[in-house]
């Protein structure tokens, strides 16, 4: 048997981590959250039997202004998929998260500092994945990615999904 897979994307300019994602700061969370559960409902209404497998999280810039925001990037990252794992019952989903850039914000003294929190999150998820950017290139002000990176990041992705996957079985 095949699978079908669709994705939802939801984006806020600007928006930080540590307060506008937050679950408990009842900000953005709670948009996306109903969101994605109107598509799923949707998805049922048409006869399909939708599970949400994946999350991408292509984010962090929105948290560089703010030294505390960095320090607790990976708590806040954690309190956020975690929540997305309940309201979405999926306690196994698979996490994509991009890394900070090396150059973000033109080399922003609190990167080092997320870059390391990102790691760090990897030793509370073992279904997350940290996809590597550094190579990739900037279209403005070394904040957003051009089209080629942005490609790029999603074969990255959409690789590290697939690597999850048991190998097909010859029938």
């Amino acid at each position: 048997p095949s699978s079908q897979y669709a994705s939802l994307k939801l984006s806020r300019g600007g928006a930080n981590l540590a307060d506008r994602w937050a679950p408990h700061n009842n900000d953005i969370y709670p948009q996306a959250r109903d969101y994605g559960l109107a598509a799923l409902q949707r998805l049922t209404n048409l006869g399909y039997d939708p599970e949400v497998v994946g999350f991408v999280w292509i984010h962090g810039d929105g948290d560089l202004f703010v030294q505390l925001h960095s320090e607790e990037y990976d708590i806040n990252l954690d309190e956020l998929i975690d929540q997305f794992r309940i309201d979405f019952n999926a306690p196994d989903m698979f996490a994509m998260i991009s890394q900070t850039h090396v150059n973000q914000r033109n080399g922003n003294s609190l990167v080092p500092i997320q870059r390391q929190r990102k790691i760090d999150y990897l030793s509370l998820d073992s279904d997350a994945v940290l996809i590597d950017v550094d190579d990739l290139t900037y279209r403005d002000f070394f904040v957003h990615f051009d089209g080629t990176s942005r490609h790029i990041i999603g074969q990255r992705m959409a690789n590290a999904y697939l690597a999850t996957l048991p190998p097909p079985c010859d029938a």
